[in-house]
């Protein structure tokens, strides 16, 4: 009898025991599960969706001229064997309205198309609002606008009721630029979208909706990836902000939307390029002028997708050599860029005008320094009271569009309102005291992927993602959804 009792305590302790071993498993998850890392700002889900990479590639001559040979593999790779840690979300872009070149405005009227709030109060439709004196009779340093219905607008407008800007969409915040000046200091104006209405917005003003509509759909990636890994863009930071409405980053609501535009960006809804499981830092331009740069133009560290390349039967040839860039940029070489009017250009300069508070009047430039694609990256500039050697590629444009006065391109068109030289690839042509002719090609920076080129590609038959594989090497399109890591 005593024996069954001991035996019937036995199995209750164990069976305690079985109960406390349970309880302190499900306490361990739940504790793992509360630290798990929360979806931030700063983050952005990819998932893997057929990535396509770019395995092989050549240039070969055929009977209408150069084309560009592509051969794809399509690989699906799995999310472990790709991925980072998780902490990317699919938010909100955050776009900083620049007034001209300046970050803030130092007098802001808006106007809405319908009726708008203004935190909570309603402001009728058609009624334009001074937002620093709203600001300062409420006392407050930040305001939200809205509208009162999805289809509503907001414009910029000057105090005699001008139009400055238009067909802003999404919420709106205002806030002081500098809290310590106050209201004095201006305020500035940020534009809060969706991420695929902000890339609609993005892509009539950087693409026109007559390319290909395959470059187009490649387009629309770029602007999405640019605009994704500006979310660890700390410029704007004190102002919420991820990125402004500028060439700076790309260019915002100068055009509106249109409808290939629209239905490119619906199309690759959600897809960005990536580089082991990262989106790329995604540069991207107007022309190329037969031949791209990688990043040693900006003396940056080099991005292993990111490429010098010859697109032409040249590519053997040493640009760096004046003799040899003069004779390639005195032809008109075909390549996918030989369709724009800008892959050749023939630039008037004058320095007459152009002269340096400490330096005095500019008496002349010479190069000092050409990479082996033919872009400048250095020049002497000679003053009357001394000299001084100027690098990076836009800041050798910006000081020669000092002297411009006007261009023709290869069209035998001429631009005459350009301050900026179209890009740095060029040699001196002749000179007559301060007046220089410049022959040149190319327009941009020569980094990335080639909008001209880009649309004659789709033009002959490739898709976007072989286009973007080709200017970006070894990256995968991939969607938004799994969680990676996005680096700084």
């Amino acid at each position: 009898m005593k024996k069954n009792k001991d035996m019937k305590w036995l199995i209750i302790g164990l069976l305690l025991l079985i109960a406390l071993c349970v309880f302190l498993t499900a306490l361990i998850i739940l504790h793992k599960m509360k630290s798990e890392p929360v979806m931030a700002k700063n983050s952005i889900a990819i998932n893997n969706e057929e990535p396509v990479h770019a395995d092989t590639e050549s240039v070969i001559e055929t009977k209408s001229g150069i084309e560009t040979e592509i051969k794809t593999e399509i690989k699906t790779e799995t999310a472990s064997e790709t991925m980072q840690p998780a902490s990317y979300s699919y938010e909100d872009i955050h776009v900083l309205i620049k007034n001209g070149d300046c970050p803030y405005f130092e007098e802001l009227f808006l106007l809405g198309t319908g009726e708008w709030y203004i935190n909570d109060q309603t402001i009728e439709a058609g009624n334009a609002m001074n937002m620093i004196e709203f600001m300062k009779q409420k006392g407050i340093s930040a305001a939200s606008i809205r509208g009162a219905d999805e289809n509503g607008s907001f414009s910029i407008i000057d105090k005699e009721g001008n139009m400055i800007k238009e067909g802003y969409k999404g919420t709106m915040e205002v806030r002081l630029y500098d809290e310590a000046l106050g209201y004095d200091g201006g305020v500035v104006l940020i534009d809060i979208l969706p991420l695929e209405d902000y890339v609609r917005f993005v892509l009539p003003s950087e693409m026109p909706s007559y390319f290909s509509y395959e470059a187009l759909k490649a387009q629309a990636v770029c602007a999405r990836t640019l605009a994704v890994k500006q979310r660890v863009n700390t410029e704007y930071e004190k102002w919420d902000a991820d990125l402004d409405d500028s060439t700076d980053y790309q260019v915002f609501n100068e055009c509106g939307t249109n409808e290939p535009a629209d239905l490119a960006v619906k199309e690759t809804e959600g897809e960005v390029i990536t580089y082991e499981g990262n989106p790329i830092d995604c540069y991207y331009y107007s022309t190329s002028s037969g031949n791209s740069n990688d990043m040693s133009l900006w003396f940056s560290e080099d991005l292993p997708y990111i490429k010098q390349k010859k697109f032409t039967v040249d590519r053997d040839m040493d640009f760096a050599d004046e003799g040899t860039l003069a004779n390639f940029l005195n032809q008109t070489p075909l390549s996918y860029d030989s369709n724009s009017p800008f892959y050749r250009w023939t630039a008037n300069l004058d320095f007459s005008k152009v002269k340096d508070e400490q330096y005095g009047n500019v008496k002349g430039f010479s190069v000092a320094k050409r990479n082996s694609s033919g872009y400048v990256t250095e020049i002497k500039i000679n003053y009357e009271n001394g000299a001084c050697f100027l690098r990076h590629e836009y800041e050798i444009r910006k000081f020669l569009g000092q002297a411009l006065v006007d261009f023709t391109l290869a069209d035998n068109s001429t631009r005459d309102q350009f301050t900026v030289l179209p890009s740095s690839c060029f040699i001196v042509e002749s000179k007559d005291g301060k007046n220089y002719v410049l022959k040149g090609g190319g327009f941009g920076h020569g980094i990335g992927m080639s909008q001209y080129g880009a649309s004659k590609m789709g033009e002959d038959g490739l898709n976007y993602r072989a286009i973007l594989s080709f200017y970006y090497e070894g990256t995968a399109v991939q969607k938004i959804g799994e969680d990676i890591q996005l680096k700084n």
